[in-house]
């Protein structure tokens, strides 16, 4: 059936915008400016702008007093004050216009459930006066599928909620495999033992020093490793690390790396034995630039930051002795996020033109909800995507998210560079991984795409010895050999240990 007009369905709001975010955030489809057609595509719902605020009741049915402890609690995390009583928990959310009401109603014996009206009534949602970080709209949204809720449109005015099995009949929470090798790694790793679920943005500086691995400015046999800066950027020098192997004075290809850490943390200048063996094994310059962390600076700070060290690194590239026409970006999980940001900047602000994209379980979507971010995985579960979320998008979470803040809400993936990704099947981003890589092809831009059977967030770093470690970064070694115009003979990495 074709999309229909319904006339009634059409609502007069206040903070237009933001109630346009909420419409997308639970899953329609804006195909106009103001108008939303329904998950089946049968209606259309027409927002107006207006002055009329209405409250927002969302009313869910859960399976099990397990389900509504799950919901309880993620409606917690996000600060609500909520009022549990039996098989029934009810939140507000204060200076907002939004309830939240949520009971068990039976068990479902089949798949897909029956489903529980959620009412939409709209709303002015945010006081524009005092907007917390925690923006509640996402917010939410993000609570219900803490709990493994799916949503459903069922027409203009209402969407329908449901607990229970998924559409395959697995629970969205499974526990995935760890290969054996990186499970054995991690039991020592103190990344593994942060309490997640209890932290907040006034621990960020002590986990900064949990997952921090020391600077590293030793001397490296066959290269030179220096401190440089790449001109100035909007608050002050931008400073970096050049590696490149000392064999040679004539131009090289370069990678641009972005370092990792949630948005809230990491150095240019800490240890990455990747960055070495890929400069030696690939014959490749890498310029790894610093950047202002979150939440003290928030977006768009960490990303102006790396594109304006690109920029430098263009200005500068006869004096690293970097070949112009061969630098391409990369990153891993947060600064595979602002690697992809910068890549769509080059693309919709002209240039400069990269050779290439490497992009290693970048962090790339902040609304969360494809089912592999509800996974239980260990390093980084998801109470840890959200904190890292929160401190980097601040009072901007659900307000017009920006795709270079977080590239995965890109429309267009057309005109970027040949992309390499991975991934692993036991990491959060999985989905939206490669979901992104098969949006990129669709678009037309070259991509390989390497799911790593067994590996979790981080694993490169965090269990370096690891066979599965070893053949992905091998694997890169050889994509980088290749977009550099090298012999793309496999390299074996035996990588010293990360702490």
């Amino acid at each position: 059936m074709g999309v229909q007009r319904v006339v009634n369905l059409v609502r007069e709001v206040t903070n237009f915008e933001t109630v346009c975010r909420f419409y997308e955030e639970f899953g329609l489809q804006q195909i106009a400016p103001g108008t939303f057609a329904t998950v089946s595509g049968e209606e259309e719902l027409i927002l107006r702008p207006g002055s009329s605020p209405r409250v927002v009741e969302l009313n869910i049915g859960a399976d099990t007093l397990a389900d509504l402890d799950g919901i309880a609690d993620g409606l917690t995390r996000l600060g609500l004050s909520i009022d549990r009583s039996g098989d029934a928990v009810s939140a507000a959310e204060p200076g907002t216009q939004i309830l939240v009401r949520a009971s068990v109603v039976s068990r479902f014996p089949t798949d897909p459930p029956p489903t529980v009206p959620m009412r939409v009534d709209h709303a002015n949602l945010i006081d524009e006066e005092n907007i917390r970080p925690r923006a509640p709209i996402r917010g939410v949204h993000t609570a219900f599928h803490d709990a493994g809720t799916r949503f459903q449109g069922r027409d203009g005015e209402s969407a329908a909620v449901s607990a229970g099995p998924s559409a395959n009949g697995r629970r969205a929470l499974s526990q995935p495999r760890i290969d054996p090798q990186i499970s054995e790694a991690l039991r020592t790793k103190t990344l593994s033992h942060i309490d997640w679920q209890k932290a907040g943005l006034d621990q960020i500086p002590s986990i900064r020093a949990a997952m921090a691995r020391g600077e590293d400015s030793s001397a490296q046999e066959g290269l030179a490793v220096l401190d440089v800066d790449l001109g100035t950027g909007p608050a002050g020098v931008l400073r970096a690390r050049l590696i490149r192997p000392r064999s040679t004075s004539a131009p090289l290809p370069c990678l641009y790396w972005i370092h990792g850490g949630g948005y809230f943390s990491g150095s240019a200048f800490e240890r990455d034995d990747r960055l070495t063996a890929w400069a030696r094994d690939a014959d490749i310059a890498v310029v790894s630039v610093e950047y202002r962390l979150a939440p003290e600076n928030p977006y768009p700070a960490p990303f102006d930051d790396c594109w304006a060290g690109l920029a430098g690194l263009f200005a500068k590239a006869d004096e690293f002795g970097v070949d112009q026409t061969r630098i391409g970006v990369g990153g891993a999980s947060a600064g595979g996020g602002l690697a992809a940001a910068v890549a769509l900047a080059t693309k919709y602000r002209g240039g400069p033109s990269l050779a290439f994209q490497l992009l290693v379980a970048p962090m790339i979507d902040d609304r969360g909800i494809t089912e592999s971010s509800r996974m239980t995985v260990p390093l980084w579960p998801r109470a840890a995507n959200e904190l890292g979320w929160t401190a980097y998008l601040g009072s901007t979470a659900s307000i017009g998210v920006s795709e270079f803040a977080a590239p995965a809400r890109a429309a267009d993936l057309s005109g970027l560079p040949p992309t390499y990704l991975c991934v692993g099947t036991a990491d959060l981003f999985r989905d939206e991984n490669v979901d992104y890589a098969r949006r990129m092809l669709s678009d037309g831009t070259e991509v390989e795409l390497n799911l790593l059977r067994g590996a979790p967030h981080a694993f490169h770093t965090q269990a370096p010895e690891s066979t599965l470690t070893r053949r992905s970064l091998a694997d890169i070694g050889r994509f980088l050999r290749d977009v550099a115009g090298r012999d793309a003979g496999l390299a074996i990495y035996n990588t010293p240990s990360v702490h």
